[in-house]
């Protein structure tokens, strides 16, 4: 064929509209769609069992098989390419009986929302990373509709890149070409960590290269294995919002020895079809882990780095450390590195928002400060959701008096984050410095607007919460016609857009004293109750211990929603232990810490407050011990179910109390794993009360304590405890006087 008016310039061929193809390199690119390069029929073959080899791997291991090929880009930009009726070597492979393999040139070429390579490099822009990473998430097996969400959430974090791209063909040229590019601004958390072997741009032989990424992505699902190269090496941010769990080998051979370290749901093996010139057999491939070693380069992670890829790479076990316990410790002791995939909210809004992470001024300065209150209506629907809304104070970006138009100046700092899922948002309508004069209303609905579009921009749910001005601050048929106005607007906003809810928070109840009534008890209970209605169906799967479905089901549980309601299911051999008297849940039992020398201490399973429904209550009446620490409450004990070794957990409880005398310190949720052996326990604390001072008096507060996280022990010696405890000084002239309901309690996944 007459190549001579093509124009190439070092192995750059110009295609029309500016389009740049690979013509040479070490695969002689051009040769394949002249059809000049013919496959060798023992590199068929070899692929042929190399598919059956790694097929039969998947029935024997249990995990789905995808096998991937990239094709070339002028197989898929073929109308600025200056040759036609072109030939590529996955059809020959396809014609030699090599079946099975995904070979995307129809749905790439289907892409309308923007092309799907770029311009001046070989491999996928943003848009062609969507493609692929949406047919491997059906490959694998995900429902149509999830990874349609899971899409649309890639596609909604789409920004215009702020410098323009010069790629892997641009580069090759003088002067460099570029182009202007979209790129992805993540709205939720990933953790990348590598095995410390960088691209090598001297030699075009990266194999070895190892890179894990962790996922909060709220429709991240399963661990995927990928043995592939640059094409999918470049999609992993796109890859988190489908998996969980993303561990990348750069390779050109399926590896088992790596399956099995990893426990993969989904292994992919993936070629640039460059690379199909020839294949090689898998019998033949070296461990993945020596390669690059023998290629002469050396691997050299962090500890951090590798710590995190020891975990991902340990087929469930527990890490032994001990021997290492002086050398691993300073980083081991750190805060784990991978990110909890827990739903992360962001809080936006005014005081009965803002109210949900703090306690409350009564309460003072101190630790307690950074736990939720019960006087929050968010708060309240975190707890019936089992704290699984996963927001703290640094969440919260709004303020006491929440107007529309400082809100959206808070917007850029809440997306800075790139860390949620969801933002729940309540502005006020009123300006509280101005008495009974409105803002302007349609000034108000701009701002919102503008902090809405910005936040469903970004990919995040938005729950929208109408905010019910207390009466006083304004004349009440001002406040009538302003509500009925915002809840037609947000109606209108919903019905326009996916991912908007509008959180009906229906008749307010009057305030019973001055106290500002979005924050009064039943108020803030009704609204999150609610809120949490309306979360529920949206919310992101989040595993917890023994069931991964069961957020809420009171039906499940004789208790209402107290513990275990389905979630932990205590040691049935454990028995109560005097002085107590009263009923508790089946399998726990009591704790007192100290020598009760008067008063009266006794736990009541009955019904909480504020419509709560059940809680198990510890009542303290004038109590006196011998202690300036005492402890009391109740704690469980159970096996950790199978698979769980070596994985994180944490604790979580909501609790209610209020302190009728001086002398309670606080309240702890602990979490103890033993490992059944010789090995020292390991135990979290949600709260370590203050060596000084007490309780505000007369406070009522609800909290959702979190514990740190802690790694599993083996569910064949191991053990898991949760105990719930009051601490409280028993030396108190006068005795102490308390009631503790703790209300839900579960210990879940937390990796």
């Amino acid at each position: 064929m007459d190549l001579s008016h093509l124009r190439v310039e070092n192995d750059v061929l110009f295609g029309l509209e500016g389009e740049l193809y690979l013509a040479g390199g070490n695969h002689g690119v051009l040769r394949f769609a002249t059809g000049e390069t013919v496959i060798r029929p023992d590199s068929i073959a070899n692929m042929r069992d190399n598919l059956e080899f790694r097929r039969d791997a998947a029935a024997r291991m249990g995990f789905s098989f995808v096998h991937m090929i990239a094709p070339e880009k002028y197989r898929v930009v073929s109308e600025q390419f200056p040759l036609r009726d072109t030939g590529g070597l996955a059809q020959q492979y396809a014609e030699g009986g090599c079946e099975g393999m995904i070979d995307p040139i129809a749905e790439l070429r289907a892409e309308t929302a923007g092309p799907t390579y770029y311009r001046t490099d070989t491999h996928w822009a943003p848009f062609g990373k969507i493609v692929a990473s949406r047919l491997l998430a059906l490959a694998s097996g995900r429902s149509a509709a999830d990874v349609a969400e899971a899409e649309a959430a890639a596609r909604a974090c789409l920004i215009p890149a702020p410098e323009e791209f010069c790629g892997d063909l641009g580069r090759k040229l003088d002067p460099k070409q570029s182009e202007p590019t979209v790129t992805f601004r993540l709205a939720h958390r990933i953790q990348t960590f590598e095995n410390g072997l960088p691209h090598d741009y001297v030699r075009p032989v990266n194999d070895g290269r190892m890179v894990l990424v962790e996922s909060a992505a709220p429709l991240a699902r399963g661990t995927l294995l990928i043995f592939g190269d640059s094409y999918l090496h470049q999609t992993l941010p796109v890859l988190s919002f489908f998996f969980r769990r993303v561990i990348f080998c750069r390779t050109r051979w399926f590896h088992e020895e790596l399956v099995a370290m990893a426990r993969p749901d989904v292994v992919v093996t993936q070629q640039a079809e460059r690379y199909l010139s020839y294949v090689f057999p898998d019998v033949g491939a070296p461990p993945f882990l020596l390669m690059a070693q023998m290629l002469g380069r050396t691997p050299a992670p962090s500890q951090e780095e590798a710590l995190a890829l020891a975990n991902a790479l340990s087929g469930g076990r527990t890490l032994d450390l001990r021997p290492f316990a002086r050398i691993i410790a300073p980083v081991a002791s750190k805060p784990i590195p991978w990110p909890n995939p827990g739903p992360r909210v962001a809080l936006l809004g005014n005081r009965g928002l803002a109210a949900s992470t703090r306690v409350s001024s009564a309460a003072g300065s101190g630790p307690v400060q950074k736990y939720h209150s019960g006087k929050g209506f968010a708060t309240w629907a975190d707890m019936l959701l089992d704290g699984a809304l996963e927001f703290e104070a640094e969440d919260n970006f709004g303020d006491e008096t929440g107007l529309a138009q400082d809100l959206l100046g808070k917007v850029p700092a809440l997306l800075a984050r790139q860390c949620y899922w969801a933002c729940i948002y309540s502005a006020s309508l009123i300006d509280p410095a101005s008495g009974d004069s409105p803002l302007s209303v349609e000034d108000t609905e701009t701002a919102m607007r503008q902090t809405w579009d910005a936040l469903r921009d970004a990919g995040l749910h938005l729950f929208i919460v109408e905010d019910w001005t207390p009466p006083g601050q304004t004349a009440a048929e001002v406040l009538a016609a302003r509500s009925d106005r915002f809840r037609l607007f947000a109606t209108a906003y919903a019905a326009e857009h996916q991912r908007v809810h509008l959180v009906d928070t229906g008749e307010r109840t009057a305030p019973q004293s001055s106290e500002d009534a979005a924050v009064v008890p039943w108020n803030a209970w009704r609204i999150g109750e609610r809120l949490a209605d309306a979360i529920r169906p949206n919310l992101p799967q989040a595993a917890l211990l023994t069931d991964e479905r069961d957020f809420y089901a009171p039906e499940s549980n004789i208790y209402g929603n107290i513990i275990p309601n389905g979630l932990m299911k205590g040691d049935p051999t454990e028995v109560a232990n005097p002085p107590w008297q009263g009923n508790i849940p089946p399998g726990w039992t009591c704790i007192f810490g100290g020598t009760l020398q008067a008063g009266s201490m006794r736990l009541e399973t009955a019904a909480s407050v504020d419509g709560i429904g059940m809680a198990t209550w510890v009542l303290a009446d004038s109590v006196r011990s011998d202690r300036t620490h005492a402890i009391a409450g109740i704690r469980v004990r159970l096996r950790p179910p199978a698979g769980l070794a070596g994985r994180l957990i944490q604790g979580r409880v909501s609790v209610l109390v209020q302190a009728a005398t001086g002398g309670l310190r606080g309240v702890d949720a602990r979490l103890v794993c033993s490992p059944g052996d010789a090995s020292p326990l390991s135990v979290a604390h949600a709260f370590d009360p203050p060596e000084v001072g007490f309780w505000p008096v007369g406070t009522v507060q609800r909290l959702v304590l979190r514990t740190p996280r802690l790694l599993a022990p083996s569910a064949t010696l191991g053990s898991v405890e949760m105990m719930l405890v009051a601490v409280f000084d028993g030396t108190q002239a006068n005795g102490c006087r308390f009631r503790l309901g703790f209300e839900r309690a579960s210990i879940r996944l937390a990796e």
